[in-house]
């Protein structure tokens, strides 16, 4: 590939359904991608490694705080299970 994933998925995003929640990898963790993504109608569901993260002097993305504030709920716990079960079920 010549470009990043999340260019590549923010030219995706539009080609989609509208609507719902977008689960997707650290690789994903971009400002204009979660922009996009809410511009289409999705929350971006990216997992959050840095208790921090967000706190920091940049701005952040609006529905990017929203998926680190949703990772730490009781729907978020639940969430990596879920998708390794997704990622076993369409990796073959």
């Amino acid at each position: 590939m010549n470009a990043s994933e999340s260019i590549v998925a923010q030219q995706l995003v539009p080609r989609t359904q509208r609507g719902g929640c977008l689960p997707a990898d650290g690789g994903h963790d971009s400002g204009p991608l979660f922009d996009r993504a809410w511009k289409y109608g999705y929350q971006m569901l990216v997992p959050c490694e840095n208790a921090r993260a967000g706190h920091g002097h940049r701005r952040q993305s609006v529905p990017r705080l929203r998926s680190i504030a949703l990772f730490q709920s009781q729907f978020g716990q639940g969430l990596p299970a879920l998708r390794i079960r997704v990622e076993q079920a369409f990796g073959t």
